[in-house]
């Protein structure tokens, strides 16, 4: 499934460029990847499924990414 692949490369770039305490929209992350926001949380539950990322939300607002593939680094993401 190429789309996401694609979602997991632009989570991951964003991840390794963000500081620690760096707010992404998920509608950026959706652009970025060319997918819409409903099928970016359906990407982001499979990817937690396959255990290459491990992620927490706060109501629609919030996403913080504790773990991406073998890496583990904070990020907020701003919904």
């Amino acid at each position: 499934m190429p789309e996401l692949g694609n979602v997991f490369s632009t989570i991951k770039l964003y991840v390794q460029d963000a500081p620690s305490k760096g707010f992404v929209s998920f509608e950026a992350i959706a652009t970025k990847a060319g997918v819409s926001r409903a099928t970016l949380r359906i990407h982001l539950e499979s990817l937690k499924k396959m255990k290459l990322i491990t992620y927490s939300a706060t109501g629609q607002c919030f996403l913080t990414v504790t773990k991406l593939g073998m890496e583990t680094k904070q990020l907020a993401v701003a919904g």
